[in-house]
């Protein structure tokens, strides 16, 4: 797991298991989708250097190496994101994902403000799992689109509380009790 980089649970051991077979699935399934949607491998690890084991020179060193297919690139790039938002975007990511890990949130954040497009606010859900959401973290997100709709999503725009929240709030982790009471709606780390 540490020259992964996954996410697992240290909490629950038996998420070390459910980290690796969710990302042996994709390995297979997800890649071989892709080599051919594209036509070819889109993936490139020749200059990765990976590091967590306990020999890191002989693993960078004897890992397989790849280069990523030119035509297989061309054709990624319509699937590339621009950040350029034309409405509000509210996205829930638990910091926790096996799959797709939250730092991709953190990326997207630095397309939308590379395009001074203040429109995306990404929510950190602090737990494991792949889209392992509460009902009340969907509500609260959901909440907070709604309100970033009815006042607008443009920088500066006045923010308010969400006082219907507040008793629902009180059961929510710090992390989302800080998304309904902060006067800019912001992201919170946990």
């Amino acid at each position: 797991m540490r020259s992964a980089g996954a996410a697992y649970d240290p909490a629950r051991p038996e998420t070390v298991l459910e980290t690796t077979l969710h990302l042996l699935w994709y390995s297979v399934f997800a890649t071989n989708d892709a080599r051919e949607k594209l036509g070819g491998n889109p993936y490139d690890n020749r200059s990765t250097r990976y590091q967590g084991s306990s020999d890191d020179a002989r693993l960078n060193a004897e890992v397989e190496r790849f280069s990523a297919s030119a035509t297989a690139l061309a054709n990624l790039a319509p699937y590339q994101t621009s950040g350029a938002l034309v409405r509000p975007l509210i996205t829930l990511h638990t910091t926790g994902d096996e799959v797709v890990p939250f730092w991709h949130e953190i990326l997207y954040l630095g397309k939308t403000w590379s395009t001074a497009q203040s429109s995306f606010i990404p929510i950190p859900v602090p737990t494991y799992g792949h889209c392992n959401f509460s009902a009340i973290d969907v509500l609260v997100a959901f909440a907070v689109l709604v309100d970033r709709v009815q006042r607008g999503s443009a920088p500066g725009a006045a923010a308010r509380p969400l006082p219907a929240l507040e008793p629902a709030a009180r059961m929510l982790p710090q992390t989302s009790r800080d998304l309904v009471h902060d006067q800019h709606v912001a992201v919170r780390t946990p």
